[in-house]
């Protein structure tokens, strides 16, 4: 079986449907209206690079990805590799733009676009969303959100396998979205289009808490007016509370692609489109509007004609990874193009050393789930004899396991010095050397034996501070660090103090996710594939529930994947 007999919503669209000539309208009905109208316009400027990651920014790359996170630890897009020590992060989610956030904002499924700069590495990334709001019509493999049809994926010869957080599915497993109490989602994936319109192909589902007001819609855009635009069913006045982003040499015209999301009233509609870009592209995402020479895929018309005779053609509803260089008018001038298949299946790459240790099939690095249980009953030359534990560096290769989609069973497990690697380590500030240098006092755990390990950390210039500033780096600061360890020190880039008492310690696990399976009753939820109970004396979070990102310190119970909580915060 390969993937064309696998992926969602196969079907072939007729070649004079609606969506379709929307495509051939892609770059005639510009929108003269916009000088004059009242709209906030932010552009990179300069026509040098294919994306505005935040208004202004974006100038002088030299190679753009558009695709999905399918490993951490660089940040592995598609199967390719980036560093993640060196770009700036944004998230698309501010009232006029993009606002900045961290490195541990990267999920795995995560939609990313990363803009290269000097030496083709990593100088901005952009984690864009597709969808945000209430989801209905919940079924095994679909549901709606803000009107757009979601299809997930649990076969990874289709493409990367949808990976969920806060959730054990759509309706699968002890805490699924159709059981839940809050039925608002975040949807990261792949545009795609097929004989019933089009959809998102899910690469990541999260859920949030009920009072979230942020709505988010992709799609194509329909119609064009003076006054309005329409995007998948959606109306979004143009005026003087919506920004639009476009890239250099792109417009805002019925046929383009565009990301749209709307927080306390304020619009903010980004194009897709490669515009004026002559660089490198790496686009991934579902084909549509699958032609002879050439396809859609992400918004980006990707143009065939020029490959060899005997290269792989995708069909309608295929999950591609497309590499060649943008050709100035919009177009990708396609030189390889990769279809996932039973014999080339979508796979996870999980680097990183360990954190909330519990058992080989409860514990996590870089902030992913990971059940190695599998793995390490028939290779205990690796971790026999308690070999794992916090602090150790481990290479992780493995699938999303189903039917709960929420935790990674791993098939492969390589364990490594830290030397040379990107780490996360959590531990507590013992001495301070300036606003730029610290030593990190941790515990790191082989061998059943926890150590006492000092290690001297820098800030890079690039540092991303969470939950506080270089003002906050004082003796006995509990804090969790990323970055580069080279020479037995720490270049970090992204730094985030922790609440007193949530660092990890002798006997106690510090984990962090979204709640799931609350049960306000018996005071029980789950957390990252762990069954945690509230005793008396903690103080739970006001508004604590379903889809909340919390951080939270316990005590392990026996062998399995449960414990006591000794504190709970919520994680911003």
């Amino acid at each position: 079986m390969n993937a064309h007999d696998t992926a969602p919503g196969r079907a072939q669209p007729g070649p004079g449907g609606p969506l379709q000539r929307l495509h051939r309208l892609r770059r005639a009905a510009l929108l003269a209206c916009l000088a004059c109208s009242a709209i906030a316009l932010a552009s990179c400027g300069g026509g040098a690079a294919a994306v505005a990651l935040v208004g202004g920014v974006g100038t002088g790359g030299t190679g753009i990805t558009f695709g999905t996170v399918v490993g951490l630890g660089s940040v592995i897009v598609d199967g390719r590799s980036y560093s993640s020590a060196t770009p700036t992060y944004y998230d698309a989610s501010g009232t006029t733009g993009d606002q900045a956030t961290n490195s541990q904002a990267v999920e795995l499924g995560a939609r990313v676009e990363v803009q290269l700069g000097s030496g083709q590495q990593p100088s901005g990334l952009l984690i864009q969303p597709e969808l945000q709001g209430a989801a209905t019509q919940i079924t095994s493999a679909s549901m709606q959100v803000d009107g757009v049809r979601v299809l997930v994926n649990t076969n990874p010869a289709a493409g990367p396998v949808t990976f969920y957080s806060g959730l054990t599915g759509l309706t699968t497993g002890t805490a699924p979205l159709s059981r839940s109490a809050s039925n608002q989602v975040e949807v990261h994936g792949a545009y795609g289009e097929d004989a019933s319109g089009p959809y998102i192909f899910a690469t990541l589902v999260e859920q949030l808490p009920a009072s979230n007001a942020l709505t988010r819609v992709t799609g194509v855009v329909s119609s064009v007016g003076s006054q309005s635009i329409r995007v998948a069913g959606t109306t979004i006045p143009l005026g003087p509370g919506t920004t639009v982003i476009t890239p250099p040499g792109a417009t805002l015209a019925a046929g383009e692609l565009v990301h749209a999301w709307n927080t306390a009233g304020n619009w903010v509609v980004r194009v897709q489109a490669l515009g004026s870009f002559t660089g490198a592209v790496q686009v991934a995402g579902v084909a549509y509007a699958v032609g002879p020479s050439g396809f859609t895929v992400s918004g980006i018309p990707v143009d065939t004609s020029s490959m060899s005779a005997g290269a792989q053609a995708p069909q309608q509803g295929d999950y591609v990874v497309v590499s060649g260089v943008g050709n100035g008018q919009g177009t990708l001038l396609a030189q390889s193009v990769t279809v996932f298949s039973a014999s080339n299946p979508a796979q996870v790459d999980i680097r990183g050393t360990i954190t909330g240790f519990v058992t080989t099939s409860s514990f996590q690095v870089r902030g992913v789930p990971i059940d190695a249980s599998a793995f390490c009953s028939n290779n205990t030359a690796i971790c026999g004899g308690n070999r794992l534990g916090n602090g150790v560096y481990v290479d992780i290769q493995g699938q999303v396991a189903q039917p709960d989609g929420n935790v990674v069973q791993a098939s492969s497990v390589q364990v490594a010095q830290l030397e040379g690697q990107t780490v996360d380590l959590q531990g507590t500030i013992s001495s301070v050397a300036g606003s730029g240098q610290f030593t990190l006092q941790w515990t790191p755990e082989q061998d059943g034996v926890q150590t006492t390990s000092y290690t001297e950390v820098t800030i890079a210039g690039n540092c991303a501070f969470v939950n506080g500033s270089a003002s906050n780096l004082t003796v006995g600061a509990p804090v969790e660090v990323e970055g580069t360890y080279q020479n037995g020190s720490l270049s970090a880039y992204t730094l985030k103090f922790l609440k007193a008492g949530d660092a990890e310690s002798s006997g106690t696990q510090d984990i962090s996710g979204r709640v799931y399976d609350w049960n306000s009753g018996a005071s029980t939820f789950m957390l990252e594939g762990n069954a945690l109970t509230v005793p008396s004396g903690v103080s739970i979070p006001p508004g604590f529930g379903n889809g909340l990102q919390v951080e939270v310190s316990f005590t392990p119970s026996g062998s399995g994947a449960s414990g006591t909580v000794k504190s709970i915060s919520i994680d911003n």
